[in-house]
């Protein structure tokens, strides 16, 4: 049976490049399409055959087994393209391939495999990659065997980074970075999926220094990041580090609140005995990592500033992580200070304001909606030292950002720009801050009648609600104002309820976030280039992004300022209750 498996895979496999250009490789978990080409027509039957039989599931796995024993490279890399086929054209099928054992098997061979056999590493590497891309179900996922092959990843990985006559853009050394940097991405959206694995990954520091050093190196050519664009290898090598680098940063500090809150993240240890001791230890090291991670806010700016917009797009996506860690680590670590948290210099803080505060204007809607975040977190940090606070606040471009958005909200056009949008999270930040004169003298009662009257419940959003809370906080409203905003906001609760089946809510699949953002890095032809591991990482990354309303990561996969509908009822809420009360 095996053995006829196989023969119609090299079959396959001839007729392979048809396959790649015909297939077409859905985006949610629906069956393949079956064209007229005759080994396309067996190729889509087999994939349903895997969906629906264990049994097939169990034959692919066992094929795979026997290949990787006898060790035959051409072997390997037939079966493994094959695998890595079906894994991206159906998630029922990739669920069933792990439910068997397959990822066990990689693992075996991973281990005891040598640089002989580094085609055929190539390919298992990438399909573990389509299979972890895949796998949503959390009984589907072998932890133990994770656990390995994330430390047999690093391992192989930190011995190419670290090798000088190595280009580091080579195919297997992406492969590598980027199967590390998912099982991140996955710990990070699915709580307590792949814990063990993950936490062997924050607990490496020679991987974190490596990274480090090569963002920080990159950095330090200055003007010459212009010209890392994707075409060259140097340009693709920092794309890579800056996204687990991201990935890091957000792992770190979902594992910092599971060390707080424990029941938040199951664990996966088969022993609790001295449970307390290592996770008090793992909590002293993150920690302790994520303070250090302020020591990249100056080489993140110089890449956000000279970088392309790929480069831009990532690099105020770490820096957000980073402020963000900044202004609510406090209230993480239960209230008390940050220990050992590094300084900034007037000089460093006002060059890093003048970054965000530039890049706000920036032509790409993710890099301003990241450097307004940034700003956000930034203003109403409480824990920002005098020299530091006076460097944020001290600059007259807030006044033009928020006589901008005054403008834009006083008219009538209907279209709510995304920019425009968002700069109304840096006047919540003022408004939280301290009490600036200016700022009454810009949103006055005639001021705010004209913003309300212009208003639709079309055009009501997460952030002009807490716009409308903190002004009511600020004593803004008079009793008018917030009789108008009732009836407004009561209308905007109608309508949301009333188009809620055109609101992304919980069944959002997340397999539309492996390609949302690859505009930068392919072209839309086929959908199956955009799936590809040294594309997807990319989408994964930049699918989520911290939300200030409600200091949650959001999916963002369909739109750059989703309309989160049950966040939003909840602050519609919150300010009707509180309105009503004052």
């Amino acid at each position: 049976m095996m053995a006829a498996v196989l023969n119609w895979f090299k079959n396959v496999q001839n007729d392979e490049s048809e396959i790649g250009e015909n297939a077409v490789t859905s985006l949610v978990p629906v069956h393949f399409e079956v064209k007229d080409n005759i080994a396309f027509k067996q190729f889509g039957v087999f994939v349903e055959l895997v969906e629906e039989s264990e049994c097939s599931a169990n034959i692919l796995t066992c094929l795979l087994g026997k290949v990787l024993e006898t060790q035959m490279i051409d072997d390997i890399r037939i079966v493994g393209n094959i695998l890595t086929d079906i894994a991206r054209i159906s998630v029922d099928a990739a669920n069933q391939l792990c439910k068997c054992g397959i990822v066990c098997a990689i693992k075996n061979f991973l281990t005891l495999s040598d640089s002989r056999l580094s085609t055929a590493t190539s390919t298992l590497i990438e399909l573990l990659f389509q299979l972890l891309s895949s796998v949503h179900l959390m009984e589907s996922a072998d932890e133990e065997s994770w656990l390995v092959i994330a430390n047999q990843s690093v391992y192989k990985l930190l011995a190419q980074l670290t090798d000088n006559s190595n280009p580091i853009c080579r195919r297997e050394t992406v492969q590598l970075l980027n199967l590390v940097s998912l099982i991140m991405h996955k710990a990070t959206v699915v709580l307590g999926f792949l814990t063990e694995a993950s936490m062997a990954l924050l607990l490496n520091s020679q991987l974190h220094k490596t990274i480090d050093a090569h963002i920080t190196q990159a950095a330090a050519q200055g003007s010459k990041v212009s010209e890392c664009g994707l075409g060259i290898c140097e340009g693709r090598d920092l794309c890579y580090f800056l996204v687990f680098y991201l990935l890091f940063l957000r792992c770190a500090m979902t594992h910092m609140q599971a060390c707080i809150h424990p029941q938040v993240i199951p664990s996966h240890e088969s022993s609790q005995k001295n449970a307390g001791e290592k996770m008090k230890n793992f909590y002293d090291y993150i920690s302790d990592l994520l303070h250090k991670s302020y020591t990249q806010v100056e080489n993140l700016s110089r890449i956000l500033y000279y970088g392309h917009t790929l480069l831009k797009i990532l690099a105020s996506s770490c820096l957000l992580e980073i402020f963000y860690w900044f202004a609510e680590g406090k209230s993480m670590l239960h209230g008390s200070e940050i220990s050992g948290r590094y300084q900034f210099s007037s000089t460093e803080i006002q060059s890093v304001i003048m970054v965000l505060q530039g890049s706000v204007f920036d032509s790409n809607i993710l890099v301003q909606r990241n450097t307004v975040y940034c700003l956000f977190w930034l203003i109403s940090n409480s824990c920002l030292s005098a020299c530091e606070q006076k460097a944020v606040l001290g600059s007259s471009w807030y006044r033009f950002i928020v006589e901008e958005l005054l403008l834009f909200l006083s008219t009538q056009d209907p279209s709510f720009g995304f920019l425009n949008s968002n700069a109304v999270y840096i006047v919540v930040a003022l408004l939280r801050v301290s009490p600036l004169d200016w700022m009454r003298s810009v949103f006055n009662s005639v001021s705010l009648t004209t913003i309300i009257l212009n208003l639709s419940p079309q055009r009501i959003t997460s952030g002009l609600v807490l716009l409308f809370k903190e002004f009511l906080h600020a004593g803004y409203l008079e009793s008018n104002h917030i009789k108008k905003l009732h009836e407004l906001f009561q209308s905007a609760r109608k309508y949301f309820y009333r188009n809620a089946c055109d609101v992304p809510m919980a069944n959002h699949n997340f397999m539309e976030d492996r390609h949302s953002y690859c505009s930068a890095m392919c072209t839309r032809n086929t959908e199956s280039l955009c799936l590809q591991s040294h594309v997807s990482i990319i989408n994964f990354a930049l699918s989520w992004c911290l939300d200030p309303s409600t200091n949650l990561r959001q999916c963002t996969s369909r739109d750059p300022e989703p309309s989160n509908f049950p966040e939003l009822i909840a602050i519609i809420d919150e300010f009707l209750q509180e309105s009503s009360c004052s």
